[in-house]
């Protein structure tokens, strides 16, 4: 009998520790420690739905939204550091900046070619800035894949594949033909330059329609 009851005793006590471990354990984890025990009861079932609704909506949709942006901008990387370095190698900002300011009889030619394609490129900046901006523009997103079904895309992108090419080729001649670099450094950077460009500009976030 003297057993019996120490053993009871014993598991008692051993419940009623655990059930305070517990309770314990709970308060810390959902922050409920510094109320007291009524404001507890209301705000345990808050608490709980609240750290439901973090753990399974809210933190899933962030990851995404991370992974997301990580991949687009990894994406981007790939044009802006190639671009980049060889812009910084061949120095073709300054060269071309330099042709811009030329003064000399040779260099009126040079300059109003590099004004040419300086015009034809700030074209690709404009025309590649509406097609980014058309969800927002007319209130509808357009299927970029199929762009040749699209009213909008179908005359929009044809202008700036062919301002594309023509102002990277009319660069390309203008680093060859007047400045330093020549032909196949003046191709490597008009693409650098290019490719830095469309890089940069693909970093814009494309807006949404939001559909009521």
């Amino acid at each position: 009998m003297g057993q019996d009851s120490t053993s009871n005793k014993v598991d008692s006590f051993d419940r009623r520790h655990c059930t305070k471990i517990s309770a314990s354990e709970t308060r810390s984890e959902y922050g409920l420690g510094a109320l007291s025990m009524p404001h507890r009861v209301i705000a345990a079932p808050v608490a709980l739905l609240a750290h439901h609704t973090l753990s399974k909506m809210i933190i899933p949709q962030i990851k995404s939204i991370g992974r997301t942006i990580s991949k687009h901008t990894i994406r981007q990387l790939k044009f802006i550091i190639p671009g980049a370095a060889i812009t910084y190698a061949f120095n073709t900002h300054r060269v071309f900046l330099e042709l811009l300011t030329r003064q000399d009889v040779e260099g009126q030619w040079a300059r109003l070619f590099a004004f040419a394609s300086t015009g034809f490129e700030g074209l690709v900046i404009i025309l590649f800035l509406y097609v980014l901006l058309v969800p927002w523009i007319h209130g509808l997103e357009p299927d970029y894949r199929s762009w040749r079904d699209s009213g909008i895309l179908s005359s929009v992108i044809p202008i700036l594949t062919t301002a594309i090419l023509v102002g990277w080729s009319l660069l390309s001649f203008t680093l060859g033909r007047w400045s330093s670099l020549g032909y196949l450094e003046g191709v490597v950077g008009a693409s650098g330059l290019y490719a830095l460009t469309f890089g940069l500009l693909g970093l814009l976030p494309a807006p949404k329609v939001h559909r009521s």
